[in-house]
């Protein structure tokens, strides 16, 4: 390695920690416990069928909030998600496309392995499924975006 590699080399590590108002340091965490893990992402998810996860959901953060929303089907939940260790703590409502069947929903889904979650709620015996898509299987924000199949996914919840 030729000297003037070396000590460009040196002087970079050196000149990367000290500044005008002396040596520079990076923030340091107050705790070093590991950071709740990180749901989101787009997932196959089914309601009610064990064996079928064709559906796509969605679990994207907005305005610092967690959000799901079953993106495609005549049945879809929506509503905001907390995360609870590896849990996550679900608030929102069940709604039909077609037909009335809005209903509030809360609940929580649970890791069953794999990156897959089995979401139960109080109210009502529904059954979702979240199991995680491969990256790329689904286009990004032009590929139906916040209306997808028509329904305005960050709209508030409820009536």
């Amino acid at each position: 390695m030729p000297a003037v590699s070396r000590f460009g080399l040196i002087f970079t590590v050196i000149g990367g920690c000290w500044n005008a108002n002396g040596p520079s340091t990076a923030p340091q965490p107050n705790n070093l416990e590991a950071s709740a893990h990180d749901p989101t992402g787009n997932y196959w998810c089914s309601i009610d069928d064990p064996n079928h996860t064709e559906f796509r959901c969605e679990i994207k953060r907005t305005n610092g909030k967690l959000r799901l929303t079953k993106l495609n089907g005549a049945e879809r939940i929506r509503g905001e998600l907390r995360v609870e260790g590896d849990q996550l703590e679900f608030a929102g409502e069940r709604f039909c496309l077609w037909e009335d069947c809005t209903a509030k929903l809360h609940g929580r889904f649970v890791p069953v392995g794999s990156g897959e979650y089995r979401g139960t709620f109080k109210e009502h015996p529904l059954v979702v499924r979240l199991a995680p898509m491969p990256a790329g299987a689904v286009g990004g924000q032009g590929y139906g975006g916040d209306a997808y199949g028509g329904v305005d996914i960050a709209a508030p919840i409820g009536p």
